[in-house]
């Protein structure tokens, strides 16, 4: 077994494009957290979002992580987990097409994370998945693994 065997996926925004100026379908959990696309992170310690992004026609507007203790619950921003600083700036027209990734320590963490992602002014392309790692419980199937189906090779 190779190591993201032990993995579960998780899909947090669906591959599609966005109108200037939007979040991306279930990625606003502050206003619409019973349409979030919240990953459960029960049973493991890491979560690794990766955020795949094609042709931006402005820069992106927010990009962060919300946790949450109910599926539906309040979210509220963790600290540290958004894009925009000076060290971390949000992507740009001229950094589009690329990939991005928040790696959380979910020691401490409420159980619930999920993605905020808003476009600027200008139509977008995304999508982004959750990866969580050491799992208190390895998973054996596809399901399991958050997959449709796996294929090994």
């Amino acid at each position: 077994m190779t190591p993201l065997q032990n993995c579960k996926f998780v899909q947090m925004i669906k591959p599609e494009i966005l109108k200037s100026g939007a979040y991306w379908t279930g990625a606003d959990p502050v206003n619409n957290a019973a349409t979030a696309l919240e990953v459960d992170t029960i049973g493991y310690r890491y979560l690794t979002v990766l955020v795949s992004l094609g042709v931006c026609a402005a820069n992106i507007a927010e990009m962060d992580l919300y946790e949450c203790e109910t599926a539906t619950g309040t979210y509220t921003a963790i600290t540290g987990g958004a894009y925009g600083t000076t060290a971390n700036p949000l992507p740009t027209t001229t950094t589009d097409e690329t990939a991005y990734a928040f790696h959380v320590d979910l020691a401490g963490r409420k159980r619930y994370i999920a993605l905020r992602l808003k476009a600027g002014a200008g139509n977008s392309y995304a999508a982004a998945i959750g990866i969580l790692s050491d799992a208190s419980v390895t998973p054996n199937t596809a399901t399991e693994r958050g997959l449709g189906t796996d294929l090994f090779v």
